[in-house]
């Protein structure tokens, strides 16, 4: 085996290094609790903001992103819906020639 290229190894060691800091950045700040305390907080800034937008699109009559995405999902289950109706519809065409030919047949053979 040859040795490894050199920026290779600096590579993975700029890799496991970075990683490493960032792990133990990562654990300092979650058991801080003042920054959970502002995390915590931002995140139910953020819901009342939402609330506020969604809100202020209701008032003035404008889709939020919410009503397309809810609208895509009764699409979604309409379509699929409409697909098994049609399924169903085909499954009983077929039983119905199959009905049929089989009095075709009665009829040819009581003739």
């Amino acid at each position: 085996m040859s040795n490894p290229d050199p920026i290779t190894v600096l590579m993975n060691h700029l890799k496991e290094s970075g990683e490493s800091a960032f792990n133990r950045l990562s654990e300092q700040l979650l058991e801080n609790p003042l920054f959970m305390t502002a995390m915590q907080r931002t995140l139910q800034a953020k819901s009342q903001v939402d609330k506020t937008v969604a809100g202020t699109f209701d008032f003035v009559n404008v889709v939020s992103k919410n009503d397309v995405q809810r609208i895509l999902e009764e699409m979604e289950a309409l379509s699929a819906k409409v697909g098994r109706t049609q399924r169903a519809v085909a499954s009983m065409e077929r039983l119905l020639e199959e009905m049929k030919a089989a009095l075709d047949k009665l009829a040819q053979a009581k003739k």
